[in-house]
């Protein structure tokens, strides 16, 4: 590794820390590698010569977000910021930054950034979004290192996210649906077998302990017993929570 690239990595840990990434101690910043197994395990083929592992100058994730990471390449000279194609990994920071990316959102979202220059006048930072499981990536944010949770908050936010979860719910709906279907689940009842579930799973005991059940007699009353409490501490009046008990009686 050159001099003028490790000039280009002082310059993201100054952006990192005034940006509060030192200050917080949910982020943790790990450079060439991470202690993380389920990270380690995805980089070991993400090599930009094509074959071994991969070694990102900085990952940043977080205690609180599990399921979110940055990936960020530096490269020193900004004519070797991007290339044209997005596929000379080894030479280019955002086509690096990409390459990781591409592994490490086998399981979780990532932001891929580029980065290259030798000041903060002449610096190039470039953001791509690289959502779990996508195909494809999408440019995000500006020619800046922001506070962690504002990237949270962006991604969560943004049209991109809730596409791609949209896409993914409906995917899921379908086999869902499929599998009622095929367990002869009446169509009129499905709705209500999974909003039943969804009103379960709010209360935290029996989302802690309904796999805890051996019998799938014991798993169905329990369910029913706990949709039926979560609607009466809910206040409803006495009678509506008897025809609501009614409807669910199926289970």
């Amino acid at each position: 590794m050159s001099k003028n690239e490790r000039i280009t990595e002082n310059l993201v840990r100054s952006f990192l820390e005034a940006a509060g990434y030192n200050i917080d101690k949910e982020i943790i910043i790990e450079e060439q590698k991470s202690v993380s197994p389920q990270i380690d395990k995805l980089l070991k083929g993400a090599s930009k010569q094509g074959s071994g592992k991969g070694f990102p100058e900085f990952i940043i994730r977080s205690k609180s977000y599990g399921d979110f990471i940055i990936v960020v390449e530096c490269k020193a000279d900004r004519k070797k910021h991007q290339s044209k194609e997005l596929n000379k990994y080894e030479e280019y920071a955002v086509d690096g930054s990409l390459l990781y990316a591409s592994y490490l959102s086998k399981e979780f979202d990532v932001l891929a950034i580029g980065v290259s220059g030798q000041n903060k006048k002449e610096i190039l930072i470039s953001h791509n979004i690289f959502l779990k499981n996508a195909k494809k990536y999408s440019s995000y944010f500006g020619n800046e290192i922001l506070p962690f949770q504002d990237y949270v908050d962006g991604i969560l936010k943004s049209e991109i996210k809730f596409n791609w979860d949209y896409s993914k719910l409906l995917d899921y709906t379908r086999d869902l649906n499929e599998l009622l279907h095929l367990k002869k689940v009446k169509e009129a009842q499905r709705s209500l077998l999974i909003s039943g579930i969804l009103i379960a799973l709010q209360n935290r005991v029996f989302k802690q302990g309904y796999k805890l059940h051996k019998k799938a007699e014991q798993l169905a009353s329990s369910l029913l017993e706990t949709i039926v409490n979560e609607f009466t501490n809910a206040n409803l009046v006495r009678n509506k929570v008897d025809n609501l008990k009614n409807a669910f009686s199926f289970l």
